[in-house]
């Protein structure tokens, strides 16, 4: 499984942390990240309202720059 480097936030433009204020799950897709997050009962209460931000690129010099950001609603399915 690839691993997955992310952080929350409460809007698509909030600035990312340091390298060091990543989270990191092993998993198979973004989506299986906040299904681990959700029942692992990691994602705050108000998350309906926040972003992920996966990093998903490499610069030349093997190090990983860039985010997909992805609103949390829209991975986690109604139960």
């Amino acid at each position: 499984m690839p691993l997955y480097r992310f952080y929350l936030s409460a809007s698509p433009g909030d600035p990312s942390p340091a390298d060091s204020g990543l989270s990191s799950i092993d998993a198979s897709s973004p989506a299986d990240v906040v299904e681990m997050l959700r029942r692992d009962g990691r994602l705050p209460a108000e998350w309906q309202s926040l972003w992920i931000h996966f990093l998903v690129w490499t610069d030349q010099e093997g190090q990983q720059r860039g985010f997909e950001s992805i609103p949390l609603r829209t991975l986690i399915a109604d139960d």
